[in-house]
C-alpha cells in the first residue's frame, strides 16, 4: 500500500512477478494540507513584508506578500526658529525617521524694523 500524501492519492500496487506489469487499485484520495497559522514578517514604510504558513503533515510552506504601506507623515513642526540672518528648520517624523527642510521666513516685525 502506498499511503496518500497531502497532494497525491494513495493506492495498492499489484505487480506481476514474471513480466513486471503492474496496476493500481484501492485508491485513497490525497489528504490535503493541514496548514498552521500564518506568521507575519511585518511590512515597513518602504519594504514589503510576508506572511508564511506551514503544513503540519508534509512541511510545505505557503507565502503571500504584505504590501509596504508608504510613509504616514505628521504635520510640520518648527524645530529651530528662523532669524533675519539664519534660516530655521522644520521637521516631521514618519515612523522612526525624521526629515527636515530649511525655512526661509522671518518674523514680520523684525523685517519692518529693518526697513525703517
Amino acid at each position: 500500500m502506498v499511503e496518500p500524501t497531502c497532494t497525491e492519492d494513495g493506492y495498492s500496487l499489484h505487480t506481476c512477478e514474471r513480466c513486471g506489469y503492474s496496476y493500481r487499485d484501492n485508491i485513497v484520495k490525497a489528504t490535503g494540507h493541514s496548514w498552521g497559522d500564518w506568521t507575519v514578517t511585518k511590512a515597513t514604510c518602504e519594504k514589503d513584508g510576508v506572511e508564511t504558513r506551514t503544513c503540519a503533515n508534509c512541511g510545505e510552506t505557503e507565502t503571500r506578500p504584505v504590501e509596504a504601506q508608504g510613509h504616514q507623515w505628521s504635520s510640520w513642526t518648527v524645530t529651530k526658529e528662523p532669524t533675519c540672518e539664519k534660516a530655521g528648520e522644520e521637521s516631521r517624523p514618519a515612523q522612526a525617521a525624521v526629515r527636515w527642510r530649511p525655512v526661509l521666513w522671518w518674523h514680520w516685525a523684525t523685517a519692518i524694523r529693518k526697513l525703517w
